[in-house]
C-alpha cells in the first residue's frame, strides 16, 4: 500500500479550529467561550441546511441543499426493497476569492517543487505524471518518479 493512501485525511473538527483559534495573537477569548460559540454556529448552519436554506461561509463559499429524484427509465427499483427513495445532496460553491488563492498557492507549490496544497492534501503518482508530461516543474518529483 502507498504512503499516500496511508494518510488519513481528517476534517477539521470544532476542537481543532477553536485549538487553532486559541493559537492566534488577536485572540481574547478563553477556550471554553470560543467551543460554544463555534457549536452555536454550526448547530444553526445545520438547521438552515434542515430547511432547505443556503448556507453562505464568508470569503469560502455556500453551501447548497439540493434534492435529487431518481430517473427509473421504466427499470424496476433494485436497490432498495421500498425502490430508489428521493435523496438531498448539499453542494458546496467557492467563492471567487477563495478560488483564486488556492489554485494559486497550489501553482505556487508546483514551482517550488510540491504537488499539492499541503501534507494531507497531494497529487498522486498518476497526477504527478500528467503534471510532467504537460511541462509542469516538479524538480525533486521529476526526479523520483522517472527513476521508478
Amino acid at each position: 500500500m502507498s504512503e499516500e493512501r496511508k494518510i488519513k485525511k481528517r476534517a477539521i473538527s470544532i476542537r481543532g479550529m477553536t485549538a487553532r483559534i486559541c493559537e492566534r495573537e488577536d485572540n481574547i477569548y478563553n477556550q471554553a467561550v470560543i467551543t460554544d460559540v463555534l457549536k452555536m454556529y454550526f448547530d444553526e448552519c445545520q438547521k438552515a441546511l434542515e430547511n432547505g436554506e443556503r448556507v453562505g461561509l464568508s470569503t469560502i463559499g455556500t453551501l447548497i441543499p439540493k434534492v435529487h429524484v431518481y430517473r427509473r427509465y421504466g427499470i424496476p427499483d433494485m436497490n432498495d426493497p421500498e425502490g430508489n427513495l428521493p435523496f438531498v445532496q448539499v453542494h458546496f460553491t467557492r467563492s471567487k476569492l477563495c478560488k483564486e488563492k488556492i489554485n494559486s498557492r497550489f501553482l505556487k507549490n508546483l514551482k517550488n517543487g510540491f504537488p499539492g496544497l499541503g501534507e494531507r492534501c497531494q497529487c498522486n503518482k498518476a497526477q504527478r505524471g500528467l503534471l510532467i508530461s504537460q511541462g509542469f516543474s516538479l524538480r525533486e518529483e521529476e526526479d523520483e518518479c522517472t527513476e521508478e
